[in-house]
């Protein structure tokens, strides 16, 4: 190949690199525009895992557990035999503001320093399944006792 030919395919190569790299942008656009979600994540009940096994850890101490459906997550503990699953939110508080378990004063706590007993927090359906736990995050039951 001369000195010639190899300078006049360079443009070619150029317009052709540029041209896959941007037919590639626009597909990867559309495939993630056509498989992305819009809006909130879509709400639901989703397993929380073996009654037994969840019975086990939360007889120890509460323990939180993150909304995969893109919520504030909540706070599963045992009331006498029965699970119970605690919003993270406090009744007034954003969801920047979530509660958490002070193992070393038995209480939960938000991030004001207010403490909550349970029973002024919002709850969320519990159903057994098959031996799994699931909680459905799409409503809440409101408190039973008013906080303050």
């Amino acid at each position: 190949m001369t000195a010639k030919s190899r300078s006049s395919s360079t443009p070619l190569l150029i317009i052709t690199g540029a041209l896959t790299i941007g037919v590639g942008l626009i597909v990867a656009a559309l495939l993630l525009v056509s498989t992305g979600q819009s809006g909130d994540a879509p709400k639901g009940p989703f397993p929380l895992g073996s009654a037994a096994g969840l019975r086990d850890e939360v007889k120890k101490s509460p323990v939180y557990i993150a909304d995969p459906t893109g919520g504030d997550g909540l706070w599963l503990e045992l009331q006498g035999k029965e699970f119970v699953a605690l919003a993270a939110v406090p009744p007034g508080r954003s969801g920047n503001c979530t509660i958490r378990w002070r193992d070393s004063i038995k209480a939960y706590e938000d991030c004001k320093g207010t403490r909550y007993h349970p029973d002024e927090l919002a709850t969320y359906p519990l159903e057994l399944r098959d031996r799994s736990l699931y909680v459905d995050t799409r409503r809440t039951v409101a408190p039973t006792a008013s906080s303050g």
